[in-house]
């Protein structure tokens, strides 16, 4: 293994560290409960449920994307 690949590897891992402390003081911060009305629809749950399921989302569509692009 080179030096270059054993840095490119450290500042992955310090990016992807620090972007996962960022989303747990994100979330630590929106326990609260929040509605929720789409059309005929009305439900209740706490904003790190939504917030988690937004994040979800939106990987999945970026790696469909991703995937439909490479074609």
């Amino acid at each position: 293994m080179g030096v270059s690949s054993t840095m490119k590897r450290h500042k992955s891992l310090i990016g992807v560290i620090v972007l996962l402390i960022i989303i747990v003081i994100v979330l630590a911060q929106n326990r609260d409960y929040v509605q929720i009305k789409v059309l005929f629809w009305h439900f209740s749950a706490h904003k790190i449920l939504f917030i988690v399921g937004v994040m979800i989302f939106g990987y999945l569509v970026g790696r469909v994307l991703e995937v439909s692009l490479r074609k």
